[in-house]
């Protein structure tokens, strides 16, 4: 009889981390009213003790991939922006006049602007979905809706030049 393979322990960052990949598959797939934590544990091939004791419940097990996913957008739009920065590098060291300085301020400016723009969009959206971890009788479909009026209608007019009377 062949002995079986020994299997290396992983360490409590990778458990977690298999955990957490094997909730996103779950609850993409199926939403949050449908998956059991069950789900989730045999998805990741661990037993339903082990995630809640990396977790705790199935709201913390929802939210930790969508906190993930929010922070990881945030830094795909800071390595953008950083990127931006180093590609007009060359325009300021040929620029030598005030007119270029000027530009280069009004950039840096419209950069900040769409760090910070950036940064409330991934906190009202992980907001809404903690909100609906507790009202799962939405659809899922009006809650995208909801988000993409918000984001589109609100970038559109401000792209456009409008803002806020108090702003001016």
């Amino acid at each position: 009889m062949e002995a079986a393979p020994l299997r290396r322990r992983l360490t409590a960052e990778e458990g977690r981390a298999g955990i957490l990949q094997a909730a996103l598959a779950v609850f993409s797939e199926r939403g949050f009213p449908a998956t059991a934590i069950d789900d989730v544990a045999r998805e990741a091939g661990i037993s339903k003790a082990l995630i809640h004791e990396h977790l705790g419940s199935k709201q913390e097990l929802y939210a930790n991939p969508l906190e993930h996913n929010a922070q990881q957008l945030s830094e795909r739009l800071g390595s953008a922006l950083e990127h931006l920065e180093t590609d007009s590098g060359a325009d300021r060291v040929t620029a030598q006049d005030r007119g270029a300085r000027a530009i280069e301020a009004e950039r840096a400016e419209q950069e900040r602007a769409i760090r910070m723009l950036a940064q409330m969009l991934v906190g009202a959206v992980q907001s809404l979905a903690n909100w609906w971890a507790g009202h799962q009788e939405v659809p899922r479909a009006q809650l995208v809706e909801m988000v993409m009026d918000f984001a589109w209608l609100g970038l559109e007019r401000l792209s456009g030049g409008e803002r806020w009377p108090r702003a001016r």
